[in-house]
């Protein structure tokens, strides 16, 4: 099986959806010899930051020595971005030879998802390379995610809940953390980031009911910001966050904690924080103009990228590439982002899903100057051509599109 082959094959399965429940992906993992059980595991649900925090996680355990596995999505620009390890993607022709492995137990399965699939892919990969942790990120919710087919994690860390994926895991706050809470095992230690009241009083719940030792992240306070990063102080602890925006502190705080409870020392937390990498959360690329590139696909995101932008673009006038899934709530989106640019160039042609650049510049023109850039790359040059050097263009509204212009941004033509 080639990588390509192996690309085509785990698409074939997204014609099953997604599937919410745990009986596929252990029928599975059984026939593969459950190979999670070699493993040790830190768990990360949560609406918003779950990729930060795993990012600065993994790369904390990393520095310590630690052989570290990371199983994150969605990808941005490469579909090996998912399964790392040691901040290394896995090789193509280890790809190919994982799903070739994994294929003829994965078609005995009747309506094995995607997910489902990558997911005992990753755990049959990283028990082969015998690593030492695996920071593992869910995928959707947390009580019937794959993921969570894993026993006791080393520590199971939940980020800040907000609303998405509504039509799934429920319409409420406190609907949306009892589904995260469910990553939440049995005499586990737990640590949640800075919690609405409501979701945190769910997480308290769930913990107290699992007998579960419960850390409340605290506040870490920002004593530097910049567009490329932010230093900061938890407790006395010095942290550099190579993310921007204040968001990025309570994620810092989790990770922290998560951290400690893993037992590595405050230097060598600080150390690996500082060597933290995610793409398209708040990415800086540096250039004329300057150009940020972030994922933010739900209001919880849009407002903490609105107010990135208040605090650190200063006067600097901001040119927008924007593009929002459908089936998002994009008219409150729009409504938070759409007052933070000078002018917005919408984009199309980067999913299935997307709303059109023509219906999504009619709505924007509500709140700023919008006009329609057709295709992703069109309305990138668009942006481009509008931008002086002191200007920042920010791509926002959607992960699909920030993996589709991450790649020509990075090569700036």
């Amino acid at each position: 099986m080639t990588y390509s082959d192996a690309l085509s094959y785990i698409s074939s399965r997204l014609r099953f959806g997604i599937k919410p429940g745990l009986s596929r992906t252990a029928q599975l993992l059984e026939k593969l010899g459950n190979p999670h059980k070699n493993l040790e595991f830190i768990h990360v649900a949560g609406t918003n930051g779950k990729g930060s925090v795993c990012a600065m996680i993994s790369a904390a355990l990393t520095e310590r020595g630690k052989k570290t596995g990371l199983y994150t999505s969605p990808y941005i620009s490469d579909f090996r971005e998912r399964m790392q390890i040691d901040s290394c993607m896995i090789e193509k022709d280890e790809l190919a030879n994982i799903i070739e492995t994994v294929r003829p137990y994965a078609d005995t399965i009747d309506d094995l998802t995607e997910f489902e699939l990558i997911t005992c892919a990753a755990m049959l990969w990283f028990s082969n390379k015998k690593c030492d942790i695996v920071v593992l990120e869910t995928g959707l919710g947390g009580r019937f995610d794959s993921t969570n087919i894993i026993e006791s994690p080393i520590c199971s860390v939940i980020t800040r809940i907000g609303l998405d994926h509504t039509a799934i895991l429920g319409d409420t706050i406190e609907q949306i953390a009892f589904e995260k809470a469910g990553i939440i095992k049995p005499g586990c230690s737990v640590v949640s980031a800075m919690q609405r009241q409501e979701a945190l009083e769910v997480i308290q719940k769930a913990a107290i009911e699992r007998s579960c030792p419960l850390t409340e992240a605290g506040v870490c306070t920002a004593q530097k910001r910049s567009i490329d990063g932010t230093d900061a102080l938890y407790g006395n602890l010095f942290l550099h966050i190579p993310f921007a925006g204040d968001h990025q502190l309570e994620n810092a705080a989790a990770a922290v904690e998560a951290l400690r409870i893993a037992g590595l020392c405050d230097s060598e937390i600080s150390a690996g924080i500082a060597k933290a990498a995610i793409p398209a959360r708040f990415e800086y690329i540096k250039g004329n103009p300057d150009i940020i590139i972030d994922g933010a696909h739900n209001p919880d995101g849009a407002r903490t990228l609105a107010d990135a932008l208040r605090s650190l673009a200063g006067n600097r006038r901001i040119i927008a590439v924007a593009g929002i899934l459908e089936d998002k709530d994009y008219g409150e989106m729009i409504k938070i982002l759409a007052p933070c640019f000078d002018t917005v160039i919408t984009a199309d042609g980067f999913s299935p899903r997307e709303l059109t650049s023509e219906r999504l510049a009619h709505d924007m023109s509500r709140y700023t100057h919008a006009e329609p850039g057709g295709d992703f790359k069109s309305a990138l040059k668009t942006a481009l051509a509008l931008a002086r050097d002191d200007d920042i263009v920010v791509i926002c509204g959607s992960l699909y599109l920030a993996g589709a212009l991450r790649p020509l941004c990075i090569n700036q033509f």
